[in-house]
């Protein structure tokens, strides 16, 4: 008995929180699910590692005067993302940086529409984070 209780593992603290899998009773979304995040209406959860990029690219955002107002929706360079989706510029964010944080997001941006031809799909596609919603250092 004593050499069973000696071998035991002992768990003293989780390191590093799991992102739940739902906030007061609704989905939280993944990275790995952005091909859905199209046909979802409204905003939804997402959750995941908050950070910043350590790259400057792949932000490629137009630089046309006619742009102003849509470019918001590109992201800035380093660009904030959550589980490695990069956010929009217009995003709400209190900055939860290198933790594991819950935000309500939507796409399909209504200012999408304002977007030339030529990018209206990356503007639709944009993360825009509207509040972070549960972090997990609360």
């Amino acid at each position: 008995m004593l050499a069973r209780c000696e071998a035991a593992v002992v768990v003293e603290a989780v390191v590093w929180p799991a992102v739940p899998t739902e906030v007061n009773g609704q989905h939280v979304y993944r990275g790995e699910d952005w091909q859905s995040f199209k046909t979802l209406k409204g905003s939804f959860l997402l959750g995941g590692l908050f950070e910043e990029s350590e790259l400057e690219s792949p932000c490629q955002t137009p630089a046309a005067s006619e742009w102003k107002g849509v470019l918001d929706l590109f992201a800035a360079c380093p660009y904030p993302q959550i589980d490695g989706m990069a956010l929009a510029a217009k995003s709400s964010i209190d900055e939860p940086n290198d933790e594991i944080a819950v935000a309500r997001v939507h796409v399909n941006d209504p200012e999408a529409a304002k977007c030339p031809s030529d990018y209206r799909a990356q503007c639709k596609a944009a993360i825009v984070v509207e509040a972070v919603v549960w972090r997990s250092s609360n």
